[in-house]
């Protein structure tokens, strides 16, 4: 049997969860390796327009024409044969489409049976601003309704550049990586920590201005205490931050993130 594979040559943005979305890929390629006895799988990644379409195809047992509209159904399995061998818990096809719509996304299956099988899932793209405004909108709701402050906590790495410069970008991002890391030590269970860009990271918290203020000091208390090395050099990571709140300095999310960035300083 032949493994085949179609991907995209241009670099593909697109904001998901990269764990879950292995994990889809795990799931149907799993299927395609359990009832693919000949010929090829093939796994292809397209670009569109707004979103980014993922295909694995096999030309295995295939799935009867009405046994498809249960496919994604908890406890189905369809082309297996009666005997001894594997045994999945029909949840895997379920848990997949679960992921996908969780992404704003679609998944389907074509098939003819004996012949061949199609997943097909596809991915909205979307820019992380437009996730960080979705996100920070819900949370100005929950907080205009609980007579609470929000706040939106703007950190970026000002040296980042020159740690391209000096050592590579893989090694960089190692760094930006163990940065992450430390940062996540040091919010609470609801504070949300993401990656705005390589070199830039935002913090929703429901901390007011003075406690925005504090989570920062923690993140350059936490970097002083920690060392950073590439091969053998003692780096030194400078950093900038800014901070809004709502509803004091701005009444929605696209204002709030702004504001913050527009405040950055050392």
């Amino acid at each position: 049997m032949e493994i085949r594979a179609d991907f995209s040559q241009e670099t593909l943005d697109v904001y998901i969860d990269k764990d879950k979305i292995i994990q889809v890929f795990t799931n149907l390629l799993g299927n395609s390796l359990k009832f693919t006895e000949k010929g090829y799988i093939e796994m292809s990644v397209n670009n569109k327009q707004d979103s980014v379409e993922c295909v694995i195809f096999d030309t295995g047992r295939g799935i009867a024409e009405e046994d498809l509209p249960k496919v994604f159904s908890k406890f189905q399995q369809f082309g297996r044969r009666e005997g001894p061998g594997e045994r999945g818990t029909g949840l895997g096809l379920a848990i997949a489409k679960g992921i996908v719509e969780l992404h704003n996304g679609k998944i389907r299956v074509e098939s003819k049976l004996n012949e061949w099988t199609k997943f097909t899932f596809v991915l909205p793209k979307y820019s992380t601003e437009e996730v960080l405004c979705e996100d920070i909108g819900k949370r100005i709701q929950e907080a205009k309704k609980e007579g609470k402050r929000l706040s939106v906590l703007d950190i970026k790495l000002d040296n980042y550049s020159e740690l391209k410069r000096e050592f590579t970008e893989e090694r960089a991002r190692r760094v930006i990586m163990k940065i992450l890391e430390i940062f996540k030590e040091e919010i609470k269970k609801r504070d949300f920590l993401t990656s705005k860009s390589i070199d830039e990271f935002i913090v929703i918290t429901e901390e007011d201005k003075e406690g925005a203020r504090a989570i920062a000091e923690r993140f350059q208390s936490a970097l002083k205490a920690s060392v950073f090395e590439i091969e053998n050099k003692e780096l030194k990571v400078h950093f900038s931050y800014g901070f809004a709140t709502y509803p004091d300095d701005a009444g929605n999310a696209k204002d709030l993130l702004a504001k913050a960035h527009k405040t950055l300083s050392g």
